[in-house]
This record gives C-alpha cells, structure tokens and sequence, in this order.
C-alpha cells in the first residue's frame, strides 16, 4: 500500500521500487558520485558489499517488514533512492535513515518532490512523524531540510568510519 501511494503522489514523472541487495550495483553508481556525503562519514564510497549490506540494515529493535528501500527512476534511471524505517523510533513515526538524489539531478527539484509525496503518503498512511539525523557539517543537506519543515531536536556526537566524531542534528517533521 505505502508504494502504490507514494506512486500515485509522485504521478508519472518517476517511477519508485522497493530495491533489494540485487540492486546494489546500480545503487552503488548512484552513490559513488556524491563524494562530499561520503567523506563526512568514512575515507571512501561504501563498496558494493557495503551498500548491499545497507539495504538490509536496520536500527536496533526495529522490524524487517518495516524497512523499505526505495528506489526512484525516470526513463528507467535510477535518479534517487530512500532508506525508511516504518514505527520506528515509536509507533506512527518514520526514521528516514537517508536520501540521496543523483549529483546530476540535485538543483532541480528532485528531492523537494520526493519529500513533499513521502510526507503525503506517510499522512495519509497515519504516520504522524518523520524523523532523521543529519550531520551538522552537511550545509546543503541541512538548509534543504529546513527550507521543507524540518525542525531541529536533539544535537548529538556521532561516531564515524574514520574513526573521529561528527556533530549531528535530529531533524523532526510533523506530518
């Protein structure tokens, strides 16, 4: 249900799959051309072992079933994915655990029509929060946030790969 409403609030411009691990290649060239998101969290851009790990990755006490890894495409390009957790941290809150638009698709509305027809459909599905973290060095990520309603909660220390910490905002959106 979640899909096929997210489908009909992003109309016929994209086209949104749920990915498995089977996808990690084609996710991976996606995400090997945003190095500035890779390098605040680890020296390099995950392999693809990494990324299929990824896909299937979820926070402590959450569910499998809720997991939905999204891919999105136009013309049968993958121009974005989006990593969801559903009742998580709570029940009726989402934890978006990440969005990346394709580097030559960013400035173009993109990420603003994804978010706007994920925040109709978590609605309309009866989900009252969305939440994330975001690293506090990740300037355009934040103001992109912000410029769609997020608000800032809790400000917190985060370990990385390279093995210092990183500052990072909790972001809350009210559905």
């Amino acid at each position: 249900m979640l899909l096929d409403r997210l489908q009909f609030f992003l109309g016929s411009s994209l086209k949104v799959k749920q990915l498995s691990p089977r996808a990690a290649e084609t996710v991976w060239q996606l995400q090997s051309q945003d190095h500035t998101y890779h390098q605040t969290f680890q020296a390099k851009v995950p392999t693809l072992a990494e990324i299929a790990a990824e896909m299937t990755l979820l926070p402590e006490g959450a569910r499998q079933a809720k997991k939905f890894y999204l891919g999105f495409y136009q013309d049968g390009n993958l121009v974005a994915v989006m990593d969801l957790v559903l009742n998580y941290p709570q029940v009726n809150q989402v934890w978006l655990g990440l969005l990346m638009v394709a580097k030559k698709q960013q400035g173009h509305g993109w990420g603003q029509k994804l978010m706007l027809a994920l925040f109709s459909t978590l609605k309309r599905e009866g989900y009252q929060v969305l939440q994330l973290a975001n690293a506090q060095s990740l300037d355009q990520a934040q103001a992109f946030f912000r410029k769609i309603g997020f608000t800032k909660g809790a400000e917190f220390v985060a370990p990385t790969k390279l093995g210092h910490e990183i500052m990072v905002d909790l972001l809350i959106k009210e559905l």
